[in-house]
């Protein structure tokens, strides 16, 4: 039995449907969709010149390259004047980010709008005040002056701001968490000057990856584009095929087919060669990020799998490698890295002191990666 029932047909957006740009509510990928409003009772035909989405409807849609529009991407909701209003949802084909495509959450942001069918329109229109062991619905005017009140209180009392934190959420397409939502963040940060904010997912505003993060690479300090350019790209712990599904398909996956090639001729130095990205790996389990890939493109994918918790060891393995091969920019070094703190490193974490052959070998059998895929 199909989780979503499946229908025949689908309403056809008329050529003067309402038109609304909009980006996905869900993960952080930020896929651009487009909405279309338009009353029950009419419809728009499968010609072309008689369809919001001008294709041609009589046939089916190019595989990968036509306009999506599934029984998910549609609902009924009722509109301030009380009349009853097609929704559809569908990937936007003009964005740059997905280009068309959309993920399975994606594919789904019709089937949260308000309406009579479904659990929807159950919702928080109010905020709720904590009296006792109940929440008793108050003004948003009476939210603001109460907040505004309990802030300024303390500030008054403590003098400073030390006693005073956040929770709240930070991104996610549409969902305007402080990071895509200025406002948000112009508020936390320069109006209420909070110095203690904690995200949806951590206990402050911190890093998930330390590791990385001490290795002098901070998260999300990319753009899609080096997606598509990159020689090499790394999901390290991360299963993007899943969790960022049209930054995967669109654009690394794009890369290690070879797809990519004009943008890289483009963008590289003259002499400079454009050859399909390669994919590595790095998780105990074989995820879909690697299954996929390995469909697609086997010679371009590598996979690591570390016995858990022995990641770091994993890392300082690679770096000692690349430490052994001259795989590194002395210059570069010099110029962005404390160069005595560097000494300490390579002392305490590539165990320069130890032979190379006995470092990989007591690398190998703590972690379980062969010498051989590490040296890869």
């Amino acid at each position: 039995m199909a989780i979503v029932p499946r229908f025949d047909q689908l309403p056809i957006p008329p050529t003067n449907a309402a038109e609304h740009n909009t980006v996905c509510q869900f993960c952080n990928v930020g896929c651009g969709y487009k909405v279309y409003v338009w009353p029950v009772g009419e419809s728009g035909d499968v010609a072309a010149t008689t369809n919001a989405f001008k294709r041609d409807l009589s046939k089916p849609q190019p595989a990968l390259a036509g306009q999506s529009y599934t029984e998910t991407m549609h609902s009924i909701t009722v509109g301030k004047d009380g009349r009853q209003y097609h929704v559809v949802i569908v990937p936007a084909m003009d964005s740059p980010i997905n280009q068309g495509n959309y993920s399975y959450r994606g594919g789904a942001n019709a089937l949260t709008v308000w309406s009579l069918d479904r659990g929807t329109q159950d919702r928080l229109t109010y905020p709720l005040l904590r009296v006792g062991d109940q929440f008793q619905a108050i003004t948003w005017q009476d939210a603001l002056a109460l907040i505004a009140g309990v802030i300024k209180g303390i500030r008054d009392r403590d003098k400073n701001d030390d006693n005073i934190a956040v929770k709240c959420y930070d991104h996610g397409g549409s969902g305007a968490g402080f990071e895509d939502n200025y406002g948000a963040g112009k508020l936390f940060f320069d109006a209420l000057s909070v110095k203690h904010i904690a995200i949806h997912n951590r206990p402050a505003y911190n890093s998930e990856v330390w590791g990385s993060r001490e290795r002098g690479v901070h998260e999300l300090n990319y753009d899609y584009s080096d997606a598509r350019l990159a020689d090499t790209v790394v999901l390290w712990g991360a299963n993007s095929y899943e969790t960022a599904t049209i930054l995967y398909t669109q654009h690394i996956l794009a890369n290690i087919q070879g797809a990519t090639f004009a943008e890289k001729r483009k963008a590289f130095d003259q002499g400079e060669p454009a050859e399909p990205g390669y994919l590595i790996v790095i998780d105990p389990r074989k995820t879909s990020s690697y299954t996929v890939a390995e469909a697609v493109a086997s010679n371009q994918v590598l996979l690591l799998q570390p016995n858990f918790g022995t990641d770091y060891i994993l890392a300082h393995a690679i770096a000692r490698v690349v430490w052994e091969r001259n795989y590194y920019d002395l210059d570069y070094l010099k110029a962005r890295t404390d160069m005595k703190l560097f000494e300490e490193y390579k002392q305490k974490n590539l165990k320069l002191d130890t032979k190379y052959a006995d470092f990989m070998a007591n690398v190998e059998r703590i972690t379980g990666v062969p010498r051989a895929k590490i040296e890869q």
